[in-house]
C-alpha cells in the first residue's frame, strides 16, 4: 500500500483538489493497494491535502468490500498509528500491517516489497491521462487507473 500524488489541470474541480504540503503539489492523491506482483487491486483518489493515515483507512475499507483473504498489507513509514511510528506490525482496518521504511543509506537501493507498489506507479505513468489529473470527479480518476490498470494484466498475460 502507497500514495502518489499528482499534479492537476485546469479543466479539474477544485473540490477534487488539495495542497499536498509534503511534496508541495496542488492536485490530488491516488492511495493504492496491489497483490505481491504489482496489479492493482483497489485504488481510492481523494485530494491531495488528505493525510496517508486517513486515506489508508479509506482504501482498506474499499478493499475488504472487494477482496476477502488478505492477511498482510506491507506499508511505507507514513501509514502507522499515531505513537506506533517504532512497532514494526500493527493493526489497521483489521489488516496485519507491516511498516517498510526506507532505507537510511544515501543514493537508490531496492528495498524488499517496496518496490512492487512504486513498479506499479510507474507502469501507471506510461499512460498520459494519469501522469497529471485532467479528470473532473475522482470517481473517474478511479476508473482511469484501473483501465490501465487492466490493459497492464493483458500485457503481462499476452506474452
Amino acid at each position: 500500500m502507497d500514495a502518489q500524488s499528482v499534479k492537476s489541470t485546469l479543466v479539474s474541480k477544485s473540490s477534487n483538489t488539495g495542497y499536498d504540503g509534503g511534496k508541495k503539489i496542488k492536485g490530488i492523491k491516488r492511495h493504492i493497494v496491489v497483490d505481491a506482483s504489482g496489479l492493482l487491486l483497489c485504488i481510492v483518489v481523494p485530494p491531495a491535502s488528505m493525510a496517508d493515515r486517513k486515506g489508508g483507512k479509506v482504501v482498506l475499507e474499499k478493499l475488504s468490500n472487494r477482496w476477502h483473504g488478505i492477511k498482510k498489507i506491507f506499508a511505507d513509514g507514513a501509514y502507522p498509528l499515531p505513537g506506533k511510528a517504532a512497532e514494526k506490525n500493527q493493526v489497521l482496518g483489521g489488516y496485519e500491517m507491516e511498516v517498510v521504511k526506507r532505507s537510511e543509506l544515501k543514493g537508490f537501493k531496492v528495498v524488499p516489497k517496496r518496490w512492487v507498489v512504486e513498479r506499479t506507479f510507474a507502469w501507471n505513468e506510461t499512460n498520459r491521462r494519469n501522469a497529471k489529473s485532467y479528470e473532473r470527479l475522482s470517481n473517474t480518476a478511479e476508473t482511469v487507473t484501473e483501465i490501465s490498470a487492466i490493459r497492464l494484466m493483458l500485457k503481462q498475460f499476452d506474452t
